[in-house]
């Protein structure tokens, strides 16, 4: 299996979702290439990927900071995340761990394991042919530049970005390819 190697791009509010229901994207972006993966993830993965993002701390452990210290506590660590691919529209990814000189690889939500990845600085990888199939040019994408707001501080304001109009049969794909710098609310 070929994997391609990824980073968290950045992560911002999908501008055709319903503003009642917020829903964030976070974009992964090939470390060679200038194409990436967007995943739509739940809003509490995305505020616990936005605070790492941000270098904000909170007072009390979030989950994923739970999970980190639980498994730092057991004497392993994250080697690695990996999206491994996609079933009937959901993705799905493994967290591998190192633990005594052994991989343990564990299922999770590409969310979960992204918003674990983010906090251990670990590798991000995509499976190749996943990422193939669902990427998105971002040459167009000042991804260096872009602002850093707060993520969800208005929601209602999409920032001009493109609208519901643009989207051909639901094509979140082509949406997130006329992304602008704008309608990113975090970088890395």
């Amino acid at each position: 299996m070929s994997e391609i190697e990824v980073s968290i791009a950045g992560l911002m509010m999908d501008p055709a979702a319903d503003a009642e229901v917020p829903v964030p994207v976070v974009l992964l972006k090939s470390i060679s290439e200038d194409w990436a993966l967007p995943i739509w993830i739940g809003l509490p993965e995305g505020v616990a990927i936005a605070t790492v993002m941000k270098g904000e701390s909170v007072n009390r452990p979030m989950t994923h900071d739970l999970l980190q210290n639980t498994i730092q506590l057991l004497g392993a660590e994250v080697h690695r995340v990996l999206v491994r691919g996609i079933i009937g529209g959901t993705y799905l990814a493994t967290i591998q761990l190192l633990h005594s000189g052994e991989i343990i690889s564990i299922d999770s939500r590409p969310s979960d394991a992204l918003a674990l990845a983010i906090r251990v600085r670990c590798g991000i990888f995509v499976e190749r042919t996943l990422f193939e199939s669902a990427k998105v040019e971002v040459t167009r994408v000042d991804l260096a530049s872009a602002e850093d707001e707060s993520f969800g501080s208005d929601l209602q304001n999409r920032g001009g970005g493109p609208q519901e109009s643009d989207l051909q049969d639901g094509d979140g794909v082509k949406l997130l390819a006329k992304l602008k710098k704008k309608d990113f609310k975090f970088t890395m």
